[in-house]
């Protein structure tokens, strides 16, 4: 190299891989005492290079044994933190690459790159942001939920027993249809909800004979026996009015008829009679009550930290 060309506005030297010649650090050191400016990245390497590490020297730098790992992935290029970035200002030297659209030095000298640690710092989402983040999220989700589609409710009262326990909590889907056999949460006025099973619908009749429940379903023309494995009975056994006699009892169209399965100790359709179908507010399924379990310690959890949140009365 005879002298660094008069016209060059930066001079760029890339992790030289051997030592430069003395003559060679001579020119340069020349050039950047006379107002000339450089662009110098190293590499570690074996290579004894003296004169390289007096151009450097020129800068105030020094070279030592070793390699310098950074841990702020602000400071290092890529996946190399071995690659350092200093705190690189806005300059005149480094201006000539952007506006040439020099894509290497675009994503170095990208303006993330130009930020001080305190403007990152500002920008940079913290834990806590992501967790009240989360947390807002799951909030909102979890009310969406509630309101339109899934709902925990608590258990007030022995009349499900021995299918549900009084405190228990479970979750009813609002989207549901009811149909036979189904436990459904109806409302029978603004401040009680009652919990019982779906015996019959619209067009129904339901009966009993010596205490065993008989269905005609709409349309057929004759009964059948309700095998009811889940019912109770806590004294006289059987299914009886409350005068302890049999009945008889024709659903109107858009009702449902339901009774409670601990039947003696149930007040249900027997006494309150047939309810507008459209006072089901939603349907406990199979599967909320074989895993309830898993999800009721959670609901209970909940309501004792902040009772009001969850408070619905449930009759029996």
């Amino acid at each position: 190299m005879d002298s660094v060309p008069d016209d060059a506005d930066i001079l760029f030297i890339f992790a030289p891989a051997k030592d430069i010649s003395e003559d060679e650090a001579s020119k340069i050191i020349s050039y950047l005492e006379n107002g000339g400016k450089a662009l110098i990245v190293s590499n570690y390497s074996s290579e004894e290079m003296p004169n390289f590490a007096s151009v450097l020297e020129n800068y105030g730098v020094k070279t030592a044994d070793g390699i310098v790992l950074e841990g702020d992935t602000n400071h290092y290029i890529s996946q190399n933190p071995s690659y350092l970035l200093p705190n690189i200002e806005s300059n005149d030297i480094i201006s000539v690459f952007i506006s040439q659209n020099n894509h290497s030095f675009k994503g170095i000298l990208s303006r993330d790159n130009l930020l001080s640690r305190e403007e990152k710092s500002k920008n940079r989402i913290s834990a806590i942001d992501v967790v009240l983040i989360v947390l807002i999220l799951l909030v909102a989700a979890s009310a969406i939920i509630k309101t339109f589609w899934i709902s925990p409710v608590q258990v007030d009262g022995h009349s499900m027993e021995n299918t549900i326990s009084d405190k228990e909590w479970l979750l009813m889907n609002k989207k549901s249809t009811p149909t036979y056999g189904d436990i459904i949460v109806i409302r029978m006025d603004d401040k009680t909800n009652y919990i019982k099973r779906v015996i019959a619908l619209g067009g129904d009749t339901v009966k009993t004979v010596g205490g065993k429940v008989f269905l005609k379903k709409k349309g057929e023309c004759d009964f059948t026996f309700l095998s009811e494995p889940y019912a109770r009975y806590d004294g006289k056994e059987g299914t009886f009015d409350v005068n302890g006699n049999d009945f008889s009892v024709t659903v109107k169209d858009g009702y449902v008829f339901f009774l409670g399965d601990n039947r003696n100790k149930s007040t249900d359709s027997r006494v309150r009679g047939a309810r507008p179908i459209s006072d089901v507010i939603g349907v406990v399924s199979q599967n909320a009550l074989k895993y309830q379990k898993y999800y009721g310690w959670y609901y209970e959890f909940v309501y004792r930290v902040n009772t009001k949140f969850f408070r619905v009365s449930y009759g029996t």
